[in-house]
């Protein structure tokens, strides 16, 4: 439910993290809800996912405050906790569609007004999460996807969606990255 893609996770993408928490420890514990049903997690990160990385990489606990809350209640922190930091307009419309998947909001509509977000914007970043995370990749990674690039990617993946033609533009999308990862552009 919270904003951080989790494939992205990475020494790299955390050094600043593993090299404070390696000086000084973890000084602002993370959130965490209790999962139920799950024989390989007991807890969810709801805030501290980067916490949880750096603190995993150097072998040390984490120290989290386990809250029990609804979902609808994990999505309202977790975008309380989202507002002061900088996610790419990937990252939130991943969270944003994982939200409507749930159900937590009925509507496209209900999810924006929750969010105080227009329409439009909403759109556009729910049209990014349609990519397949390798090509994003790909392209750079989400947080070098420029707001330009991001538009056009959001407009082709509009047209292939009203041209019922979504599944086969991501399988295509996937292909690419794959390639890519290959290094057989």
């Amino acid at each position: 439910l919270q904003g951080r893609l989790q494939a992205s996770l990475d020494t790299q993408s955390v050094a600043d993290l593993i090299e404070s928490l390696g000086a000084h420890g973890q000084t602002t514990p993370a959130i965490v809800r209790p999962v139920q049903g799950d024989p390989k997690a007991e807890f969810e990160v709801i805030d501290g996912s980067r916490r949880r990385f750096a603190s995993a990489h150097l072998g040390l606990p984490l120290k989290a405050i386990v809250a029990d809350l609804s979902d609808k209640d994990a999505a309202l922190l977790t975008e309380t906790a989202d507002a002061s930091r900088k996610h790419s307009a990937y990252e939130t419309g991943v969270k944003w569609r994982a939200w409507l998947e749930q159900r937590l909001f009925e509507t496209q509509d209900a999810l924006a007004q929750w969010l105080s977000v227009s329409a439009g914007d909403l759109s556009f970043k729910l049209s990014l999460a349609e990519m397949p995370y390798p090509f994003v990749v790909s392209l750079g990674g989400h947080e070098r996807l420029s707001r330009e690039l991001g538009r056009r990617l959001s407009r082709f993946v509009g047209r292939g969606k009203a041209l019922e033609r979504l599944d086969e533009l991501r399988g295509r999308m996937s292909k690419i990255g794959d390639l890519a990862r290959e290094g057989n552009w």
